[in-house]
């Protein structure tokens, strides 16, 4: 059986190394450009959504504190596979409310917090099939836009942290460690102006809203201090203009 009122959407993170850190200018002219192409993925049409919700581009300046070697620059694409939430060219989509498709597959279920919407037998398996479909859609476009963005970078991770385990449980904002593969390199973004996990503040300072075109360019300097008293440092970058990340890191 799955539970389709918990929508996954296979929001995921995709991190890269860079070696040099690109200019603003640079990032704007392409982001521009990206907005006019027509990119497809199994001839479905990409919709860009990293300035919807919580979704983001942003760029890290790395000082490493252990063993994990990374590049000097780090990039983080968080995106999802808007794209399938409804009917598309592969079938019913993600979102029952969405979905004229899956919403006629679909049994409704009346309970005390409401209508419970599921899927059970051969098409809760159809579309636990489609959910890993659509968690590869949304690496490849990921990766697409950091190829458009960056060109050339070193991967790091491109893992999905809203999708269905198995038909039973799904993963919402969060991480399952994978026992094939236990050492996988998994993104944690944390807000550093709020999260105790990084101890008391050492420095803190914010340069923001420097409009280019039609993104808002923002500067995000950082140096936390834990209690080991060891320094962390940041500069982030976001690249477009809705995204809130430079008071969310």
């Amino acid at each position: 059986m799955v539970i389709l009122n918990v929508k996954p959407n296979t929001c995921g993170m995709l991190v890269g190394g860079l070696d040099r850190l690109p200019e603003i200018s640079e990032l704007v002219h392409k982001i521009e450009e990206i907005k006019d192409r027509k990119d497809q993925i199994d001839g479905i049409d990409i919709q860009w959504d990293f300035h919807i919700s919580n979704h983001f581009i942003d760029l890290f300046w790395v000082k490493p504190l252990g063993e994990v070697q990374l590049s000097e620059y780090v990039f983080i694409i968080h995106s999802s596979a808007r794209e399938l939430a409804g009917d598309n060219r592969t079938g019913f989509g993600l979102y029952y409310d969405r979905s004229q498709r899956l919403a006629d597959m679909a049994e409704m279920l009346d309970t005390p917090f409401g209508p419970l919407y599921i899927l059970t037998g051969s098409r809760a398996r159809e579309y636990y099939e489609f959910n890993c479909y659509a968690e590869e859609f949304s690496k490849q476009k990921r990766i697409l836009a950091a190829e458009a963005l960056f060109g050339e970078f070193q991967y790091i991770s491109n893992e999905v942290h809203q999708r269905l385990v198995n038909m039973n449980e799904i993963l919402l904002g969060c991480h399952l460690l994978p026992e094939k593969d236990p050492e996988v390199i998994l993104p944690l973004v944390l807000r550093a102006d709020r999260s105790p996990a990084f101890g008391d503040f050492h420095e803190y300072a914010m340069e923001r809203n420097q409009q280019i075109g039609s993104a808002s360019i923002n500067y995000f300097r950082l140096t936390i201090k834990n209690s080991a008293k060891i320094n962390l440092n940041f500069r982030v970058v976001p690249t477009l203009d809705s995204c809130n990340q430079v008071s969310t890191h």
